[in-house]
């Protein structure tokens, strides 16, 4: 017995739509995956875009006659990384739309010293400097949800005028997204 023509209807319409309905889903993943993989690769030159112009800002940050020496040397200057972040304080809005969201500091690497900290106007009229502290936080401008960070570091010498001697020294800059 053969089905009435109005079921057999029924059966290819529902045979017909049940494909579109497959095609639909193809199709949507496909612009899915698309889609996300646009993405991952923006990022991906983002992030390649947001080190390279890190690395180029590393380069002016020492070159800065705020915190580099005075004579034709690229070093950073000791006395100056340390009145700084006290001078910068008046010109904070003028550093942040300059350097945005970023952490830049200096850092003695050699000779190792054994404590952790900043170095400041207190330790530095201390008897025992330069060997009492170990960095110079320049400017810190964290935002309130950092996704990721990227670190851009290059080394320095630093010179102590008051002793007469150099260190070596990093300059980091941390960018954050």
């Amino acid at each position: 017995m053969t089905a009435p023509k109005r079921t057999k209807g029924q059966l290819e319409m529902g045979e017909n739509i049940m494909v579109l309905f497959a095609i639909v889903i193809l199709f949507g993943l496909g612009l899915f995956l698309y889609y996300k993989f646009v993405y991952q690769g923006l990022q991906d030159v983002g992030g390649e875009i947001s080190e390279q112009e890190s690395s180029i800002l590393l380069v002016s940050v020492a070159s800065l006659p705020e915190i580099g020496c005075d004579d034709t040397d690229a070093c950073l200057d000791s006395t100056k990384l340390t009145l700084f972040k006290s001078f910068s304080k008046d010109k904070l809005q003028y550093y942040r739309n300059k350097w945005g969201y970023r952490k830049i500091w200096a850092e003695q690497v050699y000779p190792a010293i054994k404590n952790n900290n900043e170095c400041t106007p207190v330790f530095y009229n201390s008897l025992e400097y330069p060997e009492n502290c170990k960095y110079w936080v320049l400017y810190e401008n964290k935002p309130i949800k950092a996704m990721e960070s990227i670190k851009v570091s290059s080394i320095y010498p630093i010179y102590f005028p008051e002793k007469d001697v150099f260190r070596v020294g990093r300059l980091n800059i941390e960018v954050y997204r």
